[in-house]
């Protein structure tokens, strides 16, 4: 008797943990050919809106989000987004996942399946300087580097174009480098040169 409510134990505690895994976000994504998404910013929701219209006419797709902070605060900022009465978001059939890790750790990114992910959005720290959190891009770069079998295009987001060399050295051939700052203000310059772009871009 003593020995099966000792087993009853072990295995009651072994439940109670992968449940702990899942609802924090520490279980590993079976998912594949999905988008994963790499690190959490204001831009995040926008990002992830634009990836179900552009997954519309497939039926839908999965993104995959691993960012440092907490599973249940990024699952309750899409959910308050798509419950809006306001412009809400619109997944159109695309599932959305959600893990908390460190992007930066090569076992943390086999947890979101960087390997079979077809596409890789690398968002830059908005709590940093220009120089830390393009610093931290370029770690990022290379710990992608270090995972064996990625085959991705990989969209880098950079905050100073001084910067965008060192991603380009690093890693040549499938990565991609914006410049938000950069684009942002060709576009404001554009737009007081031709008045009415602005309406354009904003139907877009």
């Amino acid at each position: 008797m003593l020995v099966f409510a000792l087993m009853i134990g072990i295995i009651s505690d072994e439940i109670s943990e992968k449940v702990d895994d899942l609802k924090e976000g520490r279980s590993r994504v079976i998912e594949s050919n999905h988008t994963l998404m790499l690190g959490w910013s204001d831009k995040s929701l926008a990002i992830i809106e634009q990836i179900a219209l552009a997954n519309e006419s497939e039926a839908g797709g999965h993104i995959v989000v691993l960012a440092d902070r907490p599973k249940t605060e990024m699952e309750q900022r899409l959910l308050h987004a798509t419950e809006s009465t306001e412009n809400p978001l619109h997944l159109r059939g695309t599932s959305v996942v959600f893990r908390a890790g460190n992007p930066l750790l090569e076992h943390e990114l086999s947890k979101v399946s960087v390997t079979t992910a077809r596409a890789i959005i690398v968002l830059s720290p908005a709590d940093l300087t220009p120089d830390e959190a393009d610093s931290t891009m370029v770690r990022q770069v290379l710990a992608l580097k270090t995972c064996d079998n990625v085959h991705a295009h990989v969209v880098v987001e950079m905050q100073d174009i001084d910067n965008k060399a060192l991603v380009t050295m690093v890693a040549p051939d499938n990565v991609e480098v914006v410049v938000a700052h950069d684009i942002i203000g060709r576009l404001m310059i554009q737009c007081a040169r031709e008045p009415g772009l602005a309406h354009v871009l904003e139907s877009l």
